[in-house]
C-alpha cells in the first residue's frame, strides 16, 4: 500500500463528462477523496461527451505535459478507456503511464483487447459488493 501511495503522490485524473445515462460527474468527488488521502493531483482532465478520435490524442498530449505525474486515475466507460489506451499506443507512450482504473475495465477484456502492452501494469479497483436481501 505504501508503494501505491508513493506512485500516486503526483497523479493526474481523467474522467468522462456526464451523459444521458450518467448524470453525475466523478471529477469533484474523486479529487476530494484523493486530496483527503494526501494525494497530489497535478491536473484533472475530462473526456468530452461524444468525443472525436483526435480528442484522445489531445488528451495524451495534455497528460504528457506533466511528465513527473505518470499515474493516471481514469474513471470512464469502456469505449472511452479503449480509445485512451489506443491513443497512448499510437503516441508511442506504451509503458509511460501507470493506469489506475475502475471496474469498468478491470473486470472486462474488451477495453484492453489487442492493447495489452499499453495497459500492462494497470491497477483496477473493484468495489466490494454485498447482496441485500429483500
Amino acid at each position: 500500500m505504501v508503494y501505491i501511495k508513493r506512485l500516486l503522490s503526483g497523479c493526474q485524473t481523467l474522467t468522462c463528462e456526464p451523459n444521458l445515462t450518467s448524470t453525475v460527474s466523478l471529477s469533484l468527488p474523486l479529487s476530494l477523496f484523493l486530496s483527503a488521502g494526501g494525494v497530489c493531483i497535478a491536473q484533472s482532465l475530462k473526456i468530452p461527451r461524444e468525443p472525436r478520435s483526435w480528442e484522445f490524442e489531445k488528451i495524451i498530449r495534455r497528460l504528457m505535459e506533466t511528465p513527473n505525474a505518470r499515474a493516471v486515475i481514469i474513471f470512464a466507460n469502456e469505449d472511452d478507456i479503449r480509445r485512451v489506451l489506443d491513443a497512448a499506443m499510437r503516441s508511442n507512450q506504451t509503458g509511460h503511464f501507470l493506469w489506475v482504473g475502475s471496474d469498468s475495465w478491470g473486470s472486462k477484456i474488451s477495453p484492453v483487447l489487442k492493447q495489452e502492452r499499453v495497459a500492462e501494469g494497470a491497477i483496477t479497483i473493484l468495489p466490494k459488493r454485498v447482496t441485500i436481501d429483500g
